[in-house]
């Protein structure tokens, strides 16, 4: 009986090993920057328009042929160029999020991977109009387009995400355009 168990055990810690090496052998993590655009009250914006940056690392792990799951850490933060040029605190929005993406591959091939993504996130978002700031911490959804595609010389990753968070009221929301590199 001790024998039949130490083979249960060897083979279930072989199997465990083989999974978790083919596992690390598809994860793809990639580095990327792009733009935000927050889709914030027009009543709290000046006239200008405030323009956002956003960066962060991504690591992509295909499940099956066709769904991939997406962990990532992002940033995003937001200048307005006419405060900017006056060298007044007009405006400011800046959002950290973590989440989890599930994504489904509309075409796959080796090469090229489009995808359409639903995620779940944590955000911390801090905002400053003038004088009064405003930070929180919250949950959101989001959705989006994902396009991993493989080459020669650079493997590259573009994304469009529309960010949808619970609070506070009217629920912000936030468009991320990403392009990156895969390593």
């Amino acid at each position: 009986m001790k024998n039949l168990q130490y083979k249960i055990i060897k083979h279930l810690s072989f199997f465990l090993i083989l999974l978790s090496t083919t596992i690390y052998s598809q994860i793809r993590p990639s580095v990327f920057l792009g733009i935000g655009l927050p889709k914030i009250p027009v009543t709290s914006v000046s006239r200008t328009s405030p323009f956002s940056v956003t960066g962060g690392l991504l690591a992509s792990v295909p499940v099956f042929r066709r769904i991939i799951i997406q962990v990532h850490g992002n940033g995003l933060y937001s200048f307005d160029l006419g405060s900017a040029i006056s060298q007044s605190k007009k405006f400011k929005f800046n959002l950290l999020w973590t989440g989890i993406d599930l994504g489904y591959s509309l075409r796959y091939s080796p090469m090229n991977r489009s995808s359409v993504i639903l995620g779940i996130s944590e955000y911390s978002l801090s905002q400053t109009w003038e004088d009064m700031s405003d930070n929180l911490n919250t949950a959101g959804i989001c959705l989006g387009l994902s396009n991993i595609k493989s080459g020669l010389h650079a493997n590259t990753i573009f994304e469009i995400k529309w960010h949808l968070l619970f609070h506070p009221e009217p629920m912000p929301q936030v468009l991320t355009i990403t392009f990156g590199y895969v390593f």
